[in-house]
């Protein structure tokens, strides 16, 4: 695998990031609680806010075209991310596939939030999201240290915990915080996997 694929998704990722706080500064204001505040809020505004054509104050929303382009750079690098992810785990074909499959599916799935399809966008791409960072993260274990482990464990959790907060309701005042923690988790996840020398080494050689 060559160095400049092996690193693709750690540069989507920090475009997303770059495109992320772009968007929200454009962002003219409007959360559900206070639809004439002023500017995007980190507690109470979240990221499919800026995706909306219109804020919450019914006004034409400058931000969306940052937002999908930052949702569809984040899937590319994901989508790369779960096709290279094998390679760490080369002697686990079978589950190999499985997170390929999972993975590209649910990064193809993810741009539709930004259409009236919304709802079944996000019940797909949270659904095979899942299978394929559970599957990758039991698959790698440890071998990219134990940190590694933990924050792709923090990062599985919280975007659960947030799906869960949007499906039922319940806790939904800290629906905000919780969605940007899972972002910011799994963002430095994509990071130090993208960097592990087994993702750059030709296929073919199992990872140590």
């Amino acid at each position: 695998m060559s160095f400049t694929r092996a690193w693709i998704p750690a540069i989507c990722a920090a475009v997303f990031a770059l495109l992320y706080v772009a968007s929200a500064w454009l962002y003219p204001g409007g959360t559900k609680g206070d639809p004439n505040r002023v500017g995007f809020s980190l507690a109470d505004n979240v990221w499919c806010n800026l995706l909306e054509p219109q804020t919450l104050t019914g006004h034409p929303n400058p931000s969306r075209p940052l937002a999908i382009l930052a949702t569809c750079v984040l899937c590319v690098g994901l989508a790369v991310l779960w096709w290279n992810l094998p390679s760490l785990f080369l002697e686990a074909p079978d589950r190999g596939r499985l997170v390929r499959f999972a993975g590209v599916a649910s990064a193809a799935a993810t741009p539709l939030i930004a259409t009236p399809w919304h709802d079944a966008a996000v019940d797909v791409a949270v659904a095979l999201g899942t299978v394929a960072l559970a599957a990758g993260i039991h698959a790698i274990g440890n071998r990219c240290g134990r940190a590694t482990a933990v924050i792709g464990r923090s990062a599985l959790a919280l975007a659960l915990a947030t799906f869960a907060v949007w499906q039922t309701g319940l806790g939904i005042g800290g629906l905000p915080i919780l969605q940007k923690g899972a972002f910011a988790a799994l963002l430095v996840w994509i990071a130090v996997v993208s960097g592990h020398p087994a993702m750059r080494r030709q296929r073919g050689r199992p990872a140590p």
